[in-house]
């Protein structure tokens, strides 16, 4: 039976009659922050050496394919979910009003303690491969032997914990300061990668003719292999880097590109602060996908045509199976192929920096996601009180900040000291999420007739709801990504470990509302009504 869920009339059921925050988000910042999770600097860092790992793949159709489908189906879904709940953690509750709470839980809660991870990874990756080849190349460039020597030791593990200790005070002090700082960082941190993609594709457009020369000059001065030779040493391993195209390993590489389209929902967590959130949320999202799928794919023709799909393929090939055999002492990724046509200090400086910044926006997006996300829980007394206050002089949840770069501290401390935690792929349970969230965008038309049409405009194909039917590709389309994780050993995400990590997670997030609920009604609150209605603004 259609029913339609209506707007709090009271704050009785709910933790108050306001959030306290304030909508002060625009196109600009939502997109901004879509985009700085899609994250094209890190996603393309090896984007281009992957066609080793699926001969015959072309990833230049792989990103248009990937794409238009996310755009178009489970982007598009989460347009719909946020633009109809305009609250914090619009996907946590659209899932738990359409399909039921436990399943919002499901969906949110292990992204949560998946992101505290994710916190840490990024200050970890930063170290780790950001930071030690931007000083790498830098110190080649301006032959300062200095910074060649301090890119051996940003990667101590003590340097490691010190460096994000330090950036998740800083972004914590940061959005403890209000939202419009936040912002007001990452359009101007944003516009230093914009930067540096306009440099690459113009170093890559105007310098190309000169990759094969310098690559055998850099390579000679270091004892490295020339470009003939990388060749020559692929084809003597047995890879053959001319394989014909194949359009089963072209959709087989998809996973590849949503690693970088595929993270575009950092608006919908929140959605309080959105202004116009059903337009903004189409347009950073949606759009915000295709834009940057189109900046992708521009590079992938570039790079091929400049460099070399030979080359290319087989520069993957050993660098996924016998590095050494390259004598390079910097990965041969994005950054360093474009250095290599420039050989300049400031495209190293510019590049190098956009990296880093690429590498530790995903930080400060992270604590905006959870945060949100813990203040939708205590509105529905889901959480503890404590996680759903808001300053009245900033508009931030100050104490559900504090609490999540705690938590980002304790997971970097884990990562570094268990060592499979670092093996560790959260991948499977962002194909959970999604396939929840596309299923609730089938159900939801049916089940919430009124507001559906309030929000799309009941717009139909073949008279179905339009909504349902991107559901539905969505479901499929996200199986098709899923299987390919799981099957497929190169992405890594496939490990026994992984699996069990994500299962752990889901369970965990159900386990903990059955029992919150239960400890609930124990003191007299009913959370199930708080279930039936939209959250206060």
């Amino acid at each position: 039976m259609a029913t339609d869920i209506k707007l709090a009339e009271s704050s009785g059921m709910f933790l108050r009659k306001a959030t306290g925050l304030v909508r002060d988000v625009s196109v600009v910042d939502a997109i901004v922050m879509n985009s700085s999770g899609m994250n094209v600097g890190v996603g393309v860092a090896l984007l281009f050496l992957w066609g080793a790992q699926m001969p015959g793949a072309s990833i230049l159709l792989a990103t248009i394919i990937c794409t238009l489908f996310v755009a178009f189906t489970t982007a598009y879904n989460y347009s719909v979910a946020a633009g109809a709940f305009p609250r914090s953690g619009a996907d946590y509750v659209f899932t738990s009003r359409v399909l039921g709470p436990i399943w919002g839980f499901m969906l949110s809660g292990q992204q949560v303690i998946w992101n505290f991870f994710w916190m840490a990874f990024n200050a970890w990756a930063m170290a780790n491969f950001a930071l030690p080849g931007t000083l790498t190349l830098l110190g080649q460039f301006t032959h300062n032997q200095g910074l060649i020597d301090l890119a051996g030791k940003v990667t101590d593990v003590w340097v490691v914990v010190g460096i994000a200790v330090v950036l998740q005070i800083l972004f914590a002090l940061l959005h403890i300061s209000g939202i419009k700082n936040y912002f007001i960082y990452m359009k101007i941190t944003f516009s230093i990668c914009a930067l540096s993609i306009l440099v690459a594709i113009g170093v890559l457009l105007f310098g190309g003719n000169h990759f094969v020369t310098n690559w055998n000059e850099i390579m000679a001065s270091s004892n490295g292999l020339s470009y003939q030779g990388v060749i020559d040493a692929a084809k003597a391993a047995g890879f053959d880097p001319n394989s014909p195209f194949n359009l089963g390993r072209t959709l087989a590489l998809m996973p590849m590109v949503f690693w970088i389209v595929g993270f575009f929902n950092g608006s919908p967590q929140i959605g309080g602060e959105v202004k116009k959130a059903r337009s903004t949320q189409y347009v950073s999202m949606v759009v915000a996908t295709l834009v940057n799928g189109a900046v992708v794919a521009i590079l992938a023709i570039l790079v091929a045509s400049t460099i070399g799909l030979e080359f290319l393929n087989s520069l993957g090939y050993l660098f996924f199976n016998n590095a050494a055999v390259l004598g390079m002492s910097v990965a041969p990724d994005f950054n360093f192929l474009v250095n290599v046509i420039a050989r300049s200090a400031p495209v190293a400086g510019v590049l190098g920096i956009a990296y880093v910044l690429w590498a530790t926006n995903g930080t400060p997006n992270i604590i905006a996601f959870v945060t949100r996300t813990l203040l939708a829980y205590s509105f529905d007394r889901m959480a503890p009180e404590s996680m759903g206050e808001v300053s009245e002089k900033t508009h931030t949840p100050i104490k559900a900040i504090i609490f999540t770069v705690v938590m980002g501290l304790v997971a970097i401390v884990i990562i570094l000291t268990v060592k499979e935690a670092s093996f560790l792929s959260s991948i499977m349970a962002q194909m959970f999420a999604y396939l929840i969230l596309s299923i609730a965008a089938i159900i939801f038309p049916f089940k919430m007739p009124k507001l559906w049409q309030t929000q799309t405009g009941g717009r139909r194909l073949f008279g179905f709801p339009l909504v349902a039917i991107t559901g539905i590709v969505s479901v499929l389309f996200i199986g098709l990504i899923s299987y390919y994780f799981g099957f497929y050993p190169v992405f890594g995400a496939n490990a026994p470990l992984s699996f069990i990590a994500v299962g752990a997670t889901i369970l965990a997030s159900a386990a903990y509302y059955l029992i919150y609920r239960a400890v609930q009604k124990s003191k007299g609150v009913d959370v199930d009504l708080a279930f039936k209605e939209i959250p206060p603004e």
